[in-house]
């Protein structure tokens, strides 16, 4: 079953989703966020889909970032529209700043304003991340 990795942003949010065994994770999209719910609403409907990955910044002492309060949003709605779904938390610490060097790696083009590309990026460091923590 696919899991869809989400790294939540104020304004746009990447997404990516997993492969069905779930041990590798690729870029999907990056859409504005407050759409976040009603695209995995469609894409759930299409195939179902085994869970959500949510990335939740945080500071080297634990403490929380601005981004912080945007994971636990979106951590809430989507416990909220698919209560039958687990929505599991992973550390992001590092990952935006991760994600531009993997984005030129795999050849992902830049947009001239924004940084959507980054967003998918960060959603697959967030997938993988998860697929490999232990059971």
């Amino acid at each position: 079953s696919i899991w869809i990795g989400i790294d939540p942003g104020g304004a746009r949010t990447g997404l990516a989703e997993s492969d069905a065994t779930a041990s590798m994770a690729f870029p999907w999209t990056t859409v504005p966020s407050q759409q976040v719910v009603e695209v995995l609403k469609k894409r759930h409907a299409l195939e179902p889909l085994a869970g959500f990955v949510v990335g939740t910044p945080h500071r080297w002492d634990g403490s929380p970032t601005h981004g912080t309060p945007l994971a636990d949003q979106m951590a809430g709605a989507l416990q909220a529209a698919f209560p039958e779904l687990p929505v599991h938390r992973i550390s992001e610490q590092f990952t935006s700043k991760i994600a531009p060097g993997q984005r030129m790696q795999h050849g992902v083009q830049a947009r001239q304003k924004g940084q959507g590309p980054i967003g998918c990026c960060v959603g697959i460091r967030i997938a993988a991340g998860f697929s490999k923590q232990p059971a």
